[in-house]
């Protein structure tokens, strides 16, 4: 009975996992325009020498740079020296228990 359960248990939760993920990746697509992953997406975080990182938009991209504007002056990134953003973080969502 109680290997049922477990397995039962871990069907559950795998099945939850997989939705929260889906619906996760919908969010996400759904504030970044739809560019998920394989780019960096709308806005990403440049390093920053007063605030450390600070978010901008994405002018263009390419497999080994990231270009945004800075003062309407192009500015060139690594695309190692820039992170993604994730717009799933500036929401104020409930904590599911």
């Amino acid at each position: 009975m109680t290997c049922l359960l477990s397995k039962n248990l871990l069907f559950s939760i795998n099945r939850f996992d997989k939705i929260f993920m889906d619906a996760r990746e919908k969010l996400i697509s759904d504030l970044s325009g739809g560019v998920i992953d394989e780019n960096l997406g709308n806005m990403i975080w440049i390093p920053d020498a007063s605030d450390i990182w600070r978010l901008e938009e994405v002018f263009e991209q390419s497999a080994e740079s990231v270009t945004i504007l800075l003062n309407d002056e192009p500015k060139n990134f690594k695309r190692e020296d820039v992170h993604p953003f994730d717009p799933s973080h500036s929401l104020n969502l409930e904590v599911i228990y």
